[in-house]
């Protein structure tokens, strides 16, 4: 009797399990002793099959330890240093956009000078080529100082594969200018000072006399000026970049002017004249400036060998195209009468190289060649900026000089200083206008800052 209501309790157990869930099976009550985790139906008191096991005990989980990474150097072999990545970075392209800024301490050509001032003891006159005569001013370019300068430079990439670009440039320097002066005095002891002529009317030598002793003194004095500055714009392309070797090619325009000027001026104080007691205050000045203006097609290369971040480069251009040559020349003379009553000052054109017959203006042009030359070296910064100093050449090869358009043959019958002349007189054939073709050169360091962006 106990098996068969057991049976009964678990039929009612399993329709009321049904009820709750058609889909879960209903266990068989089984013995309490029977392990835990291998709970099976008895056949013997159930009328279903026999069971399974419900659950199965853990798997430990066993700890694989991860193979040793491979290192770096066996995938991709060596690794480059940090200047060489900078290196690989630098010479693929030429850049999206680089900036030069540098500083110039150049020396231009010393300007030509004829014979501008002579001395000797004594009353013989000075004249050139004299047993006794001294040569002061002129032969020779005036001593000339360095002159400061600078250059910008600007450059964009046009592609994106930023192999070809377009930059601009522009240079100047600042003025120079160069002076020599001789003053004496009218002592007897002086020294007769002159400026040197040929005499026009006699074809010899001749002076104009500056200070003459126990006479009058005086005082001359020359100054030159030079003023340089120009443009180009520039295609660059990129032909050859390699780790250590990068070649540019350079095409485009140029702009080039060079002024310089020579003032030659004369001071003199001459003895009262008749009715006069007090002495005469004359002055004259000479002026001769010539300009050069060129404008031509440029070629040019450039070479930039790096090894690390030292580097080395050297360009050379070559513009072909015309020289335009103006040349001026004005004279001046003006004497004030220093007695009572006071009377104005007179006015005379021409001065003593400078007259009527040479003042105006003259203009030449002809086919003229610039070339330039620059070696840059340096230290190149990781940011792509480099430092450098370096040497340049350039060099015009027509230009006009002051110096070389002085006539140096006068009629001293038309110097308004020594008061052979007034405005009313005719105007004498000599000295005559000349313009006299030369070259012009300049040369000096640089310092230099770039960056590349």
């Amino acid at each position: 009797m106990p098996g068969r209501w057991s049976a009964v309790v678990v039929c009612i157990l399993g329709a009321v399990g049904v009820g709750w869930s058609a889909d879960v099976p209903v266990l068989p009550a089984v013995p309490h002793d029977l392990p835990p985790l291998g709970l099976v139906v008895a056949a013997e008191s159930s009328p279903f099959p026999p069971g399974i096991p419900v659950s199965r005990p853990l798997q430990p989980v066993q700890f694989v330890e991860p193979p040793p990474p491979v290192p770096v150097e066996k995938v991709l072999g060596s690794l480059p240093t940090e200047s060489e990545m900078a290196l690989v970075e630098e010479v693929r392209p030429l850049g999206r956009c680089w900036e030069a800024l540098e500083y110039l301490v150049w020396w231009p050509k010393g300007q030509p000078l004829p014979p501008l001032v002579t001395t000797g003891r004594g009353l013989t006159p000075p004249v050139v080529g004299g047993p006794n005569t001294v040569l002061l001013v002129g032969g020779m370019p005036i001593d000339t100082p360095d002159v400061s300068g600078a250059r910008f430079t600007f450059g964009y990439a046009v592609n994106t594969a930023e192999t070809a670009g377009l930059a601009f440039t522009y240079l100047f320097l600042g003025t120079r200018t160069s002076s020599a002066s001789v003053a004496r005095s009218g002592s007897s002891r002086g020294q007769f000072v002159a400026r040197p002529i040929i005499n026009a009317t006699t074809g010899q030598p001749d002076v104009i006399p500056v200070a003459v002793p126990g006479a009058f003194g005086g005082l001359v004095e020359a100054n030159t000026t030079t003023r340089v500055t120009g443009w180009e714009i520039t295609g660059v392309a990129n032909l050859f970049a390699g780790p250590q070797l990068r070649l540019n090619a350079l095409a485009g325009y140029r702009y080039f002017m060079v002024n310089e000027g020579l003032r030659i001026g004369q001071t003199n104080l001459f003895p009262p004249v008749p009715g006069q007691v007090l002495p005469v205050l004359t002055s004259s000045a000479d002026q001769f400036d010539a300009h050069n203006r060129f404008h031509g097609g440029q070629l040019g290369l450039t070479a930039d060998l790096t090894r690390g971040p030292v580097f080395v480069e050297v360009t050379g251009k070559v513009a072909l195209g015309e020289s335009i040559m103006v040349v001026r020349v004005s004279g001046q003379s003006v004497a004030v009468p220093l007695g009572l009553p006071l009377q104005p000052p007179q006015f005379f054109d021409g001065g003593v190289l400078g007259q009527p017959s040479n003042s105006g203006r003259t203009v030449r042009s002809e086919f003229a060649v610039l070339s330039e030359a620059v070696v840059k070296v340096g230290y190149r910064f990781r940011d792509r900026s480099r430092f450098y100093v370096g040497y340049n050449f350039l060099y015009l090869s027509e230009a006009v000089r002051p110096g070389d358009q002085v006539d140096t043959t006068v009629d001293p019958s038309q110097v308004p200083l020594l008061g052979r002349a007034s405005a009313d007189d005719a105007m004498a054939a000599r000295p005559s206008p000349v313009l006299n073709r030369s070259d012009f050169w300049a040369q000096g360091l640089i310092f230099g800052l770039e960056y590349r962006y």
